[in-house]
């Protein structure tokens, strides 16, 4: 303002603050009607914030990060409804599935596919049983003429796409105790080659 009331192009002062030129005459006309109270920034009306994202951020972080089975949920996979029921939980904050979404954009949670490997896995182990009793079933096999399949107690193909989850943009989504095996994901294409 000082600028221009030194003579200065409102133009000019506008352009090189990187503003559109008619915000510099909306000011003036404030600056002439209230003097410098007039330029101090004004509450954005509107109905305040159910959840407070200093008080609870890192608190909800905390728990996305963690197993919804921990926190009494049916499923492994963070979801929208279950995060909005997790408010209403743990914060007494009754929310739209919409006031979900726009939560999670702003403290970073975002869209995520667990890993597939098992969070248990030991590579020693692992390497132990590709160099020996992988050979042996295989040759086993090839014997019979057979095909090897892998399966587990989840009865779940090993290569299924078992959906998303929700967590701390950055961080991987921790893998699932149940749903991986222990021992790697078999390459199919190369087996059936050999």
């Amino acid at each position: 303002m000082s600028h221009v009331l030194a003579g200065e192009s409102p133009e000019v002062v506008i352009a090189s603050l990187g503003f559109h030129r008619s915000c510099i005459f909306d000011w003036l006309q404030q600056y002439r009607r209230r003097g410098e109270a007039g330029l101090t920034t004004r509450p954005i009306p509107g109905r305040p914030r159910k959840f407070d994202d200093v008080l609870w951020a890192e608190e909800l972080r905390e728990l996305v990060r963690s197993d919804p089975r921990q926190l009494d949920f049916h499923d492994a996979l963070w979801a929208r409804g279950m995060i909005r029921e997790l408010l209403r939980r743990q914060f007494r904050v009754k929310v739209s599935e919409r006031t979900v979404s726009n939560i999670r954009k702003r403290l970073d949670i975002t869209v995520q596919r667990p890993r597939l490997k098992a969070v248990e896995q030991d590579p020693e182990v692992v390497q132990n049983w590709l160099n020996e009793e992988w050979p042996k079933i295989r040759a086993q096999a090839k014997a019979a003429n057979a095909v090897v399949y892998f399966g587990d107690e989840s009865n779940l193909r090993s290569d299924a796409h078992r959906g998303t989850t929700w967590g701390v943009k950055g961080r991987n989504a921790r893998g699932v105790e149940g749903w991986t095996s222990l021992l790697p994901e078999p390459d199919f294409r190369r087996i059936a080659a050999r």
